[in-house]
């Protein structure tokens, strides 16, 4: 039996919660990934590419990796994972008052998800400026229920709207692809 190593994984997060008052905290989050592929075939197995969820930009069913996400439900299937990986996030989390199991929070994710196999393709200013320029994001307010705890994420509902390139909202997302109410378990950076 022989293992061989395929490519090497960067991941970075950072985390920063700035309390604004006694019942309310600002929320902030980052997040980029990459993967790079090397020896004879540098294309990275389905097994260990990168994936962009609702985890990361609330709504989306998934961010697939081969360019702008067509909302509307046209155009080809998407890439499965990438290899080249960047959220931004922030929310605005409150306590309610009246209700001591629950806390609210407003919401703008942003993400973006690419397959690039050429490393010296993606290590210059044009592929970064083009790669925020095609982010995917959100915006959006829910509740996060604290009725069970969980060590590993959380039980939120959330209204999200997605954002076109011009920030303006796009209303009639297909739902195959974005969901704009949804009650789940969040295994979630905020």
């Amino acid at each position: 039996y022989q293992r061989r190593v395929h490519g090497v994984k960067h991941d970075a997060k950072a985390d920063i919660n700035v309390p604004l008052h006694p019942m309310a905290a600002l929320s902030l989050h980052a997040k980029a990934a990459c993967i790079w592929g090397f020896g004879a075939s540098k294309r990275i197995r389905i097994n260990d590419r990168l994936f962009l969820d609702n985890t990361f930009v609330r709504g989306y069913q998934g961010i697939p990796a081969d360019g702008p996400c067509n909302l509307l439900g046209e155009g080809r299937l998407p890439t499965t994972g990438g290899n080249v990986l960047g959220a931004l996030g922030a929310s605005l989390n409150f306590s309610l008052p009246s209700i001591r199991a629950a806390s609210g929070h407003i919401f703008a994710n942003a993400g973006n998800l690419q397959y690039e196999e050429q490393i010296d393709r993606i290590m210059n200013k044009d592929y970064m400026t083009n790669f925020a320029k095609s982010a995917k994001s959100s915006v959006g307010a829910g509740i996060v229920f604290h009725l069970v705890p969980l060590p590993y994420g959380r039980l939120e509902v959330n209204f999200a709207v997605p954002l076109a390139s011009d920030g303006s909202a796009l209303w009639q997302a297909d739902p195959s692809r974005f969901r704009k109410f949804r009650l789940g378990l969040t295994w979630s950076n905020n």
